[in-house]
């Protein structure tokens, strides 16, 4: 019998459904830039390597698709996501820092 998910284990299994070619750009980022102590990406690049690829940009958010860091906090990096509010300018990014 099947059982419905805890609200735990709805987001623990979120992890499983990023697309590996979203994976992929992530870690490359990650190897690039692997000598800082911490590790900016920002949004726009994980977009625009994504079409690079010809990933299906238009489902991006409203699949939640960029929504990996639970996948990496259990792989063992301590990640952050940042975005600006309305008065803010900066670009979106994610830091990544060793645990």
């Amino acid at each position: 019998m099947v059982k419905p998910f805890t609200p735990a284990e709805a987001k623990a299994s979120q992890a499983n459904y990023i697309p590996d070619e979203i994976i992929t750009v992530v870690n490359s980022f990650l190897a690039q830039r692997a000598s800082s102590k911490s590790i900016n990406i920002t949004q726009e690049e994980v977009i625009e390597a994504l079409k690079e690829l010809e990933f299906n940009i238009s489902q991006l958010f409203s699949k939640n698709m960029l929504d990996f860091e639970a996948a990496y906090r259990k792989a063992g990096w301590k990640v952050e996501y940042d975005k600006p509010a309305y008065n803010e300018t900066h670009a979106a990014y994610w830091t990544f820092t060793a645990k």
